[in-house]
């Protein structure tokens, strides 16, 4: 019976492993899960070394996010085109020009900063054109041009600023 008692005692009752979770120490913070996002912030952190080893690293000071990365190989530009919009900022106009001076049908899209749709123009045959922005109040916005003979190729984008 001693023998059986011994061997209970050296068998394991269970599995213990090493986890890696991010944590941060500040003076202050929170974490608001919600259903498709986590909003998490902190105050207080004055440090900003880093350490890194071939097996990782570790920032002291400000909160690492933890992004994914899209797989966009299927959605390049086939060709690379040296697209201008000028003046940058502006008043009340942009002109947009093709280097290659090409004529191509393109379509153009202004989203404010929130990403709202605030105007859509379709191009036949241009090279270049002056695009308005009057009746748009003083703000930041999101030019995308959308080549339309590639409609699988990411569209080409600038930040306006409309003064």
């Amino acid at each position: 019976m001693k023998n059986y008692l011994f061997l209970l005692l050296l068998t394991p009752l269970g599995a213990f492993g090493q986890s890696l979770d991010n944590w941060v120490i500040g003076s202050g913070g929170e974490v608001s899960p919600g259903s498709k996002i986590q909003l998490s912030w902190t105050l207080g952190e004055l440090n900003t070394s880093s350490v890194k080893t071939r097996n990782g690293m570790i920032t002291e000071g400000f909160q690492q996010s933890y992004l994914v990365i899209p797989d966009l190989k299927n959605k390049s530009n086939s060709e690379v085109l040296d697209v201008f919009v000028f003046p940058n900022p502006t008043a009340d106009w942009v002109q947009v020009n093709f280097a290659d001076s090409k004529a191509r049908d393109f379509d153009i899209f202004v989203h404010d900063i929130n990403g709202k749709l605030l105007q859509f123009q379709q191009f036949k045959s241009t090279i270049q054109t002056e695009l308005s922005l009057e009746g748009l109040p003083a703000a930041t916005y999101m030019i995308s041009i959308q080549i339309n003979d590639n409609r699988n190729a990411l569209p080409y984008s600038f930040q306006i600023i409309k003064l």
